[in-house]
């Protein structure tokens, strides 16, 4: 079962200078970070690191990290919650990950941009 919230991931390394990982979605070619929604009774953070395995083979001993942003996105963007009553909005918490190395592995065709 989908639950109602969304994450987005922003994976990150930081040596001299900041870098940060951005993907771009085979689909429709927009650029983005990790993204997806909760399943199965999941935690907020169980589905940042699921998300962020199946999506780009980071693991789950990385250093996940909250952050204090949190956005609403209209119901009607997600198939499986747009008939369902009582609520209009998916929330979506932000996390940062703190990647060891550039070893990304890609499991959707997807181009990746790292800034």
């Amino acid at each position: 079962m989908r639950e109602r919230f969304q994450v987005l991931v922003i994976p990150f390394m930081f040596s001299e200078e900041l870098t940060v990982a951005i993907f771009q979605r085979s689909d429709d070619q927009k650029w983005q970070f990790i993204a997806g929604g909760g399943e199965d009774n999941e935690s907020i953070i169980q589905t940042a690191k699921r998300e962020s395995l199946e999506e780009a083979g980071i693991e789950q001993n990385n250093k996940f990290i909250q952050l204090d942003t949190v956005t609403s996105i209209p119901k009607k963007h997600f198939s499986e919650h747009k008939d369902q009553k009582g609520f209009w909005v998916i929330p979506e918490y932000c996390f940062a990950v703190k990647l060891e190395s550039q070893s990304l592995i890609f499991q959707r065709n997807i181009n990746l941009l790292f800034g």
